[in-house]
């Protein structure tokens, strides 16, 4: 019996022993999970963090991006107005001076047109007479043409017409001849 209960008492232990483990073990299970979520939750945070900053220093770079294109703008447009004044009053000497040459060189185009013209008429005339020359050459030419056709053909018919004659000569000469048989064979 006392066997038995010692016997009890040490598996009691044991088990109690077990359970102890166990529950230390989940014990620690859970704080090394938490403590990963803290972890995890920190670094989420300084990535926040992170991202803010850069954010905001690019926000800051921009700023001061615009800042230094418009100031960069004012510049250009004082410039630019600088420019243009001194443009104007170029042009005004330049419309001076065109002006004058403008005037010479009417005078000069006035005289080369007439000049121009006066070719021109020139020209005209001898193309004209070319003209004029290549057609007669062409009537005379056809002329020639039709004359030699109607000569050839003049000449055909003479040829027919002689033809023919001789035929009828023959035809009489056969004629005659056949008469003069009869009568001698009469």
């Amino acid at each position: 019996m006392m066997m038995m209960m010692m016997m009890m008492m040490m598996m009691m232990m044991m088990m109690m022993m077990m359970m102890m483990m166990m529950m230390m073990m989940m014990m620690m299970m859970m704080m090394m999970m938490m403590m990963m979520m803290m972890m995890m939750m920190m670094m989420m945070m300084m990535m926040m963090m992170m991202m803010m900053m850069m954010m905001m220093m690019m926000m800051m770079m921009m700023m001061m991006m615009m800042m230094m294109m418009m100031m960069m703008m004012m510049m250009m447009m004082m410039m630019m107005m600088m420019m243009m004044m001194m443009m104007m009053m170029m042009m005004m000497m330049m419309m001076m001076m065109m002006m004058m040459m403008m005037m010479m060189m009417m005078m000069m185009m006035m005289m080369m047109m007439m000049m121009m013209m006066m070719m021109m008429m020139m020209m005209m005339m001898m193309m004209m007479m070319m003209m004029m020359m290549m057609m007669m050459m062409m009537m005379m030419m056809m002329m020639m043409m039709m004359m030699m056709m109607m000569m050839m053909m003049m000449m055909m018919m003479m040829m027919m017409m002689m033809m023919m004659m001789m035929m009828m000569m023959m035809m009489m000469m056969m004629m005659m001849m056949m008469m003069m048989m009869m009568m001698m064979m009469i």
